[in-house]
């Protein structure tokens, strides 16, 4: 049972996989938005987690990547 969903939003790709696993360990569901899903994409996030393209100052990318989330 998940306990929620979570949107992450880094500049630091391993930071983000850290936090992620230790989330999705936890029961959340999380999404990370990156500007390049590319220098994400190498990561095995295993289930639970989706990267979604799009930057953080980008008011409509943020509201796309919280739609679900």
């Amino acid at each position: 049972m998940a306990n929620g969903d979570l949107l992450l939003v880094d500049d630091d790709p391993d930071l983000l996989k850290l936090i992620s696993l230790r989330l999705t360990s936890a029961g959340y569901r999380v999404r990370v938005l990156a500007r390049d899903l590319s220098r994400i994409s190498s990561f095995s996030w295993g289930s639970g987690v989706e990267g979604v393209a799009g930057d953080a100052t980008d008011s409509e990318a943020v509201a796309k990547a919280v739609e679900g989330a």
